[in-house]
């Protein structure tokens, strides 16, 4: 098993909330799929995130839930919520774009080659370019907002922040502390754009 990496705010420090900018009816008007039938769930998500992979339901005993998608594609990037009827295993190929999850509600566990990270309200994950990705549990009820932002304009925006080229793949942390300063200014972006 791979190396584990664990997350945790300063002692002392309560950890960030998601902004009420950011709720269970975040893009309520840019509802694409509300589906008890998980295939439909998963093409809708392939098609919105251009991304593939398989997603199974973790618990057969009940009839889940409805699972629920809503997006909405602007010029670099496309905001997408997710919330699964039910507990749910994801296995993702990999991508050809940077991936930020946000977890509105519940809790996701992340693995990311041999580096693993549990994400919930505080604490997102960051999936780069290129890079598969496994949860092996995406909580019952776990809201999500996914942040996937086209390669070549996170590449060519943080060369000209940096002032010089970049190699791509840009490598990135796993996990992203929204409780700190830049951690909440980064967020408040996206919630910004839903507005």
């Amino acid at each position: 098993r791979g190396r584990a990496v664990t997350l945790t705010n300063h002692v002392g420090r309560e950890a960030a909330s998601v902004p009420d900018r950011l709720s269970a009816d975040t893009l309520s008007a840019f509802e694409l799929c509300r589906e008890t039938e998980l295939a439909v769930v998963t093409r809708t998500l392939e098609d919105v995130l251009a991304c593939s992979g398989t997603c199974e339901y973790l618990s057969h005993d009940a009839e889940p839930e409805p699972s629920v998608v809503r997006a909405v594609e602007l010029t670099h990037l496309t905001l997408c919520t997710v919330r699964f009827g039910t507990e749910v295993q994801i296995v993702l190929d990999p991508i050809h774009a940077y991936h930020v999850t946000v977890p509105i509600t519940g809790q996701l566990l992340c693995h990311f080659g041999s580096r693993e990270v549990t994400v919930g309200p505080g604490l997102a994950s960051v999936v780069t370019t290129d890079n598969p990705a496994f949860m092996p549990r995406w909580s019952a009820g776990a809201e999500v907002l996914c942040i996937k932002i086209r390669q070549d304009a996170f590449e060519s925006e943080l060369a000209a922040m940096i002032g010089r080229p970049v190699r791509p793949p840009v490598r990135l942390g796993i996990g992203l502390d929204l409780s700190t300063p830049a951690g909440q200014s980064w967020l408040s972006v996206p919630g910004l754009l839903l507005h």
